[in-house]
């Protein structure tokens, strides 16, 4: 039984089952509370960060890092991260962002080429890791990264949207000119199924429908949207997407039966079944 396919991040996850007894008739509705177990590993949606940073860039200026992620929920999710030591970077962690922050300047025509080995660990026992190696390379320019129009951007969608619906549009400008300046976008971590869910236009920031939106499986999606300068500076926005309910179900009867066999040749007056009427409307739902 696997809490994370039951449930995904719900923090409470509850399975509820029907058991039926015979002779005589019960039924028992049973709740099972799944309980999270640190079995999955925090995980960065890529093995290898790619950076190029100005050498012009002040002490103090923060680069952000897309932030790992763990399947497992509360204490078993990921805690820290540690930044391996090295002579420019220090790293800074809040409850939204993971973000490089530069402590010494560059100077390209010492070290052209900088990496780093970021480790994201989570608090269960035993404790889990994951790794990214973040290659940084020192350029001359660019010290400006896309910033969204907003921190986060939320949509409501109807179910059974048809493909090729327009979700929402974001939205990302960068102060650079040129080539530095040219704002392409993608999403983040995001999973198989939401992957084929939604696709995102990588020029125009149009996000769409490309597979089926039910309101029954998922009610609502969450995603982290990338907008990546032409020089590989990234800023990242969150995107919440609410999907509203149709009537597209029909009621369901679920019917339940007993089997008592009665000779041939009983008297008049016998009786073959007593149960209450509370009993009978368990089985049969009224």
């Amino acid at each position: 039984m696997d809490r994370e396919s039951l449930c995904g991040k719900k923090p409470s996850c509850v399975v509820k089952v029907d058991l039926v007894l015979e002779n005589p008739l019960e039924l028992h509705r049973l709740s099972l509370h799944i309980q999270d177990v640190n079995d999955n590993s925090p995980k960065f949606r890529d093995n290898l960060i790619e950076m190029e940073i100005s050498e012009s860039a002040e002490k103090g200026n923060r680069f952000s890092i897309e932030e790992a992620h763990d399947a497992d929920i509360g204490q078993n999710g990921v805690q820290r991260y540690s930044l391996q030591k090295n002579d420019n970077f220090i790293l800074a962690v809040d409850s939204n962002k993971v973000e490089l922050v530069l402590d010494n300047k560059l100077d390209r025509e010492k070290q052209s080429e900088i990496n780093l080995l970021l480790t994201a660990l989570d608090g269960g026992s035993p404790q889990r890791s994951g790794t990214v190696v973040i290659h940084v390379t020192v350029l001359d320019a660019n010290d400006n990264a896309p910033v969204f129009s907003q921190a986060v951007y939320k949509a409501s969608l109807p179910e059974n949207s048809p493909p090729d619906t327009i979700v929402i549009n974001v939205s990302a400008t960068d102060a650079d000119e040129g080539v530095n300046g040219d704002v392409t976008y993608q999403f983040g971590h995001i999973s198989d199924d939401d992957a084929n869910v939604f696709s995102i236009d990588p020029k125009t920031g149009e996000i769409r429908v490309t597979g089926v939106i039910d309101f029954e499986e998922i009610s609502s999606f969450e995603m982290r949207v990338q907008a990546k300068d032409g020089l590989g500076l990234t800023s990242y926005a969150k995107v919440i997407i609410d999907v509203t309910d149709l009537n597209d179900n029909a009621p369901v009867i679920n019917m339940k039966s007993l089997t008592n066999p009665i000779p041939e040749n009983v008297s008049p007056g016998t009786e073959t079944l007593r149960k209450s009427p509370s009993d009978f409307a368990d089985v049969f739902g009224f």
